[in-house]
C-alpha cells in the first residue's frame, strides 16, 4: 500500500517569491526552557508543601538546576 506524500506549506514572501520550507519554523526552544523550569519549580514547591513565600526561591533554584543539566552549560546560559 503506497502512502501519499504530505504537501509542504507554501509561503509567500514580501518580494512575491514562493518558497516551500523543508521544515516549518519553530519557536519551541525558548518555551521549552521556561516550561522545564516551571515544572521543576512546581516540584520544589510540592516538597515544601506549597507554603507561600518561597516561590521566587523555587523558580531560581529550578532555573539553576535546569541550566546546569543542559548540554554545554558553563554558567553562561542565555537569558533572553
Amino acid at each position: 500500500m503506497a502512502t501519499k506524500k504530505k504537501a509542504r506549506p507554501t509561503l509567500h514572501t514580501r518580494s512575491g517569491k514562493i518558497v516551500s520550507p523543508a521544515e516549518p519554523p519553530t519557536v519551541a526552544a525558548p518555551l521549552a526552557r521556561a516550561e522545564l523550569i516551571a515544572v521543576a519549580a512546581y516540584f520544589l514547591a510540592e516538597r515544601r508543601n506549597f507554603t507561600s513565600g518561597s516561590e521566587l526561591d523555587d523558580w531560581l533554584t529550578a532555573e539553576r538546576e535546569i541550566d546546569a543539566a543542559q548540554p554545554g552549560a558553563g554558567g553562561n546560559a542565555d537569558r533572553g
